[in-house]
């Protein structure tokens, strides 16, 4: 496993005669603030009267990086308990110069109105809501539909079709418990798709039934009737739509912040409750870097909230468009994640006048989402381009994970291009942070939603935030955009890993495979075949699963089994058949100088050993977003708290035993972004745990372990299971990437293939990889 060089001693020593940054001006006006920085940057903040409307304009050397048609705009909220609250607006009360940065400090308003929730949350139907109070229409509805029901039931029970498929599922359930041992597991299968059958059948006879009687088809329209009244009511009440993990889904940008948008929602009618919500302080200096010998130029920025008497809060994020030249159109945009609409790298078709003509955004979404709508990646092969603007909204509405953490499931830089000009913006250090960039068929403005997530408190303050640009005369050609773009990518890695303690490690030519039993005949396999690997020049070798003890397998002599699947680990030690030849396989690795990358989850199955020594008290574990849901397995899973120091002790122990005892030097995580970076203390009033995440695998990497996951770990190893290595478009954008081939072979030294691979994708540091299938 090697190390990344260090950053050239030059490019401190620069750092160290650059001249102090001159202090900057602020101008105000009747509409506006006025901040110039000597870097170059302007910086326009809208003003109606008193009324803060936020970032309108921002350049760089005269060129304009978003649209005058939107504002940025802070969204400082609650959406904890049962009545969010949402700061709706903003009044200046002054804008200074102070330890040379410009200071706005503002006084803001909050309510819990549903009718300013709307303006910036997408709501969905209340239909529990709607249930609880029904109006005239839904009571008639509800009755209706529970006859309709009845009616179809009754049908249902007594169609001949249904007695017979009843009658052989009872049947074969009876000659399986019946049967000799010998015979019992075989009937019970057939006994199993027999209820499949029967149920499978119970659910489309309403439908065949509806074709042979018109009375059975008059109640399924009632049924459906009754469905529409129940969301028509739902809506009027109305709550947060959220994402599958809870997270709250905010309204397009583009849309919501725009000047007008935002007096409309300032205007709240003086019946709807409000109340003082504290003062914020934003917080704007001069800010430019040397990156490649190139000078970026442009600002930070920082929020610090306090809050007033009796109010807390739980987020700060900021909404609004970046657009190099004020328009989406033409535009280019990079963003390495891991799921979405559209390609890692993309130029947006349309006009200044009638929009992009394409949607492209960076949330996750899934098979089924919308409407069982097949998935798509944003790096399949065979990307299908989305121009309908109605059913990209939907995926935005029906995805997974609506904002994935910055550098685990979405890029944790924002890169956009055009010919003469290249802008990033980047938070200074991991945290607790999530973003969503985003543009739909017919906008105009490419919509960026950044947040960050606290404890529920009154005194919050941001991790500081810097936009670059880099403006030329000479406009660059594609392959120098994308050598600025590995550029910026390989210092902010190394400030990241600085700041953090994170140590890197170089890609290396890997073989993966994808275990699932049989550990003991797989191991004693592959030990055999590790000289062969060595000669074609693979170096690191990744497993799912190791051989953990898990709820599939305990091995000989294990804790009994109490549920859980292969992926549901009992304990962070091998099962006890498998020692000997786990130790076997390290050692032989070892010699070959490969590098051994174990599966890990940031989870333990409950009901087991390991969680039990722990404690099971629900402050060693860790939560959804909802604060209420522990996992998909309704309590059974428990996820690990790094902020308790009891758990984050004995998981590490766990495995430095492990590490110690039969050998590995990575960890390799699948579904990064929702199985280790999406949880919350208990109640979900506490911090996320993201950072604290972070800050103990950076404790692992100074121990010489790495860490790869799927499919974005900035700043350590992506492992990317979905992107084609054979697509120079996006080749290019893969730093620090394990690539997956899923199945194929590793090519032998010496062919096209290889050669094309390892001088093409090693120019960007990115190592292929196959993944083999384990024992059948």
């Amino acid at each position: 496993m090697n190390r990344l060089s260090p950053c050239p001693i030059f490019a401190l020593a620069l750092l160290a005669l650059a001249p102090l940054p001159a202090a900057p001006t602020i101008e105000r006006t009747a509409d506006q603030i006025r901040v110039t920085l000597d870097s170059r940057a302007e910086l326009r903040f809208a003003l109606e009267g008193d009324l803060f409307l936020g970032l309108q304009r921002a350049a760089i050397a005269g060129r304009p990086l978003k649209s005058d048609a939107t504002c940025q705009w802070p969204m400082i909220d609650n959406d904890v308990g049962p009545e969010p609250s949402v700061a709706f607006a903003y009044r200046l009360r002054s804008a200074e110069i102070r330890d040379g940065k410009a200071v706005l400090t503002l006084d803001m308003e909050t309510t819990t109105s549903k009718t300013a929730l709307r303006r910036l949350y997408l709501f969905g139907p209340d239909r529990e809501a709607a249930l609880a109070d029904p109006d005239e229409p839904l009571r008639k509805a509800i009755a209706a539909n529970d006859r309709a029901t009845s009616q179809i039931q009754a049908a249902v029970k007594t169609d001949p079709r249904m007695l017979a498929a009843a009658q052989k599922a009872t049947d074969a359930r009876t000659a399986a418990d019946a049967a000799p041992e010998a015979d019992r597991k075989r009937l019970r299968r057939s006994a199993d798709e027999a209820e499949r059958e029967r149920a499978k059948l119970e659910k489309e006879l309403p439908a065949l039934l509806a074709g042979e009687q018109p009375a059975i088809a008059e109640a399924l329209a009632q049924q459906t009737a009754y469905e529409t009244e129940l969301n028509r009511r739902g809506l009027e009440i109305g709550k947060i739509h959220r994402d599958a993990h809870r997270f709250p889904i905010v309204r397009l940008p583009s849309e919501a912040i725009t000047p007008g948008s935002l007096e409309e929602l300032a205007a709240l009618p003086s019946s709807e409750p409000r109340r003082p919500g504290g003062t914020v302080e934003w917080i704007v200096e001069s800010d430019s870097e040397t990156i490649g010998g190139w000078p970026w130029k442009g600002w930070r920025h920082q929020f610090r909230v306090t809050a007033a008497p009796g109010q807390k809060f739980n987020y700060v994020r900021m909404l609004g468009t970046w657009e190099i030249g004020g328009n989406a159109a033409g535009l280019g945009v990079v963003n390495f994640r891991y799921r979405g609409l559209g390609p890692i790298a993309h130029t947006f078709g349309g006009d200044a006048t009638s929009g992009v003509t394409e949607s492209w955004t960076t949330t996750e979404t899934l098979p089924g989402a919308v409407q069982k709508a097949p998935m798509i990646s944003p790096v399949l092969p065979n990307f299908t381009a989305v121009t309908d603007r109605g059913y990209g909204l939907q995926h935005r509405a029906g995805s997974w994970i609506a904002r994935l953490p910055r550098g685990g499931g979405v890029n944790f830089i924002d890169f956009q291009h055009r010919p003469d000009t290249l802008f990033a913006g980047f938070p200074v250090r991991q945290g607790n942070l999530r973003a969503v960039t985003e543009a739909f068929t017919g906008d105009r403005q490419l919509s960026q939603t950044d947040e960050e997530i606290f404890p529920v408190g009154g005194e919050l303050s941001t991790t500081p935030f810097r936009y670059l640009a880099l403006a030329v005369e000479e406009p660059f050609p594609p392959h120098e955009i994308r050598t600025r773009w590995g550029e910026i990518d390989g210092f902010v890695r190394d400030e990241v890993s600085r700041e953090l303690g994170f140590v890197q490690y170089e890609p290396e030519p890997a073989q993966g495979f994808i275990v699932d039993n049989g550990w003991l005949g797989w191991m004693q396999s592959l030990t055999q075949r590790l000289d062969a690997y060595a000669e074609l020049g693979i170096r690191n070798i990744g497993s799912h699963n190791p051989g953990w003890i898990n709820g599939r397998y305990q091995g000989p002599d294990g804790p009994p089994r109490t549920g859980g699947g292969v992926c549901l680990v009992y304990d962070w030690i091998p099962t006890k058949d498998v020692e000997a030849a786990w130790r076997q396989m390290a050692d032989k690795m070892r010699a070959h100088g490969m590098s051994y990358y174990v599966w890990f989850g940031t989870y333990n199955w409950a009901d087991a050993p390991f969680v039990r020594s722990v404690g099971t008290g629900d402050e060693f574990w860790s939560v959804k977003y909802d604060g209420v849901t522990v996992d998909d397995g309704g309590g059974a899973v428990a996820p690990h708290n790094y902020l308790h120091p009891r758990t984050r002790s004995m998981v590490t122990e766990r495995l430095d035993f492990t590490r110690t005892r039969f050998g590995f030097t990575g960890l390799w995580i699948d579904s990064f972004q929702s199985t280790g970076l999406h949880r919350f203390t208990r109640d979900g009033r506490h911090a996320p745990q993201q950072r604290a995440t972070w800050e103990w695998l950076a404790e692992w990497s100074r121990k010489g372990v790495g860490l790869q996951a799927e499919s974005m770990a900035f700043p350590g190893q992506s492992v990317s299971i979905e992107v084609d290595y054979r697509d120079p478009a996006q080749w290019w954008y893969l730093r620090n990437t394990t690539l997956w081939f899923r199945g194929r072979p590793f090519p032998d030294a010496g062919t096209d293939q290889a050669d094309f691979m390892h001088y093409r994708m090693m120019a960007v540091k990115c190592q292929p990889t196959t993944q083999e299938p384990g024992p059948p």
